[in-house]
């Protein structure tokens, strides 16, 4: 699955600035609302790149981010260039996280983000499928979560 990457933002601290998983469906607030609009405007910034499946909870957002090339030919993520000290992927990234942070920050907002952020290459379409679900059930086991705060030992 050449392009396809598996992306997970966390929350510092993970504090749940996004809103309330209630009923098994996650339920944003007005935070949570400015997280995935920026989302879902990645594609009109970079035009090659196209968004899968996302979720957005509490305190992180998961989501499946395909870079592609010229075409409809899918690459891997660029490296370092002279022009471009960060790979592709890491500078998409960036600017997400610093659009939403500027938005939330005037809000009056002590926000932040966790350094960095986590990707995974999705290798084939069992794995894409996989994450797919992983994804879209998030909410339904979010007491159950490793990123639930109350989970955090």
């Amino acid at each position: 699955m050449p392009g396809h990457y598996f992306i997970t933002i966390c929350t510092q601290n993970r504090v749940s600035y996004f809103g309330k998983v209630i009923d098994g469906k996650m339920v944003l607030n007005k935070i949570g609302k400015i997280v995935f609009n920026y989302w879902i405007k990645i594609p009109r910034i970079y035009e090659n790149i196209e968004l899968g499946e996302h979720i957005i909870m509490p305190n992180h957002i998961h989501g499946i981010i395909i870079i592609g090339s010229v075409g409809t030919e899918h690459c891997s993520v660029p490296t370092k260039t002279k022009h471009n000290k960060m790979g592709f992927l890491s500078q998409t990234i960036k600017f997400y996280k610093e659009a939403v942070t500027k938005e939330i920050k005037g809000k009056k907002c002590k926000f932040k983000w966790q350094r960095s952020f986590y990707d995974r290459v999705i290798r084939d379409n069992d794995e894409l499928s996989r994450i797919r679900d992983y994804i879209i059930a998030n909410p339904i086991n979010w007491f159950h979560d490793r990123n639930n705060p109350f989970n955090i030992k």
